[in-house]
């Protein structure tokens, strides 16, 4: 199962976003699209993403 051009688009935006928000996931992750309902847990499980895919 292949990741869409959405999320792909999303978690480049979050992590740029990461970066200028000092590494506040919950903002990174409204500033990249997703609802302020989920930011805290889709900021979670993009970092969680990032180092599954590091090991």
């Amino acid at each position: 199962m292949g990741i869409s051009n959405t999320a792909s688009l999303r978690r480049v935006l979050f992590f740029k976003n990461f970066l200028l928000n000092r590494g506040n996931a919950t903002k990174s992750a409204i500033a990249a699209g997703y609802s302020p309902k989920s930011a805290k847990q889709q900021g979670y499980r993009i970092l969680k993403w990032i180092q599954k895919q590091n090991r």
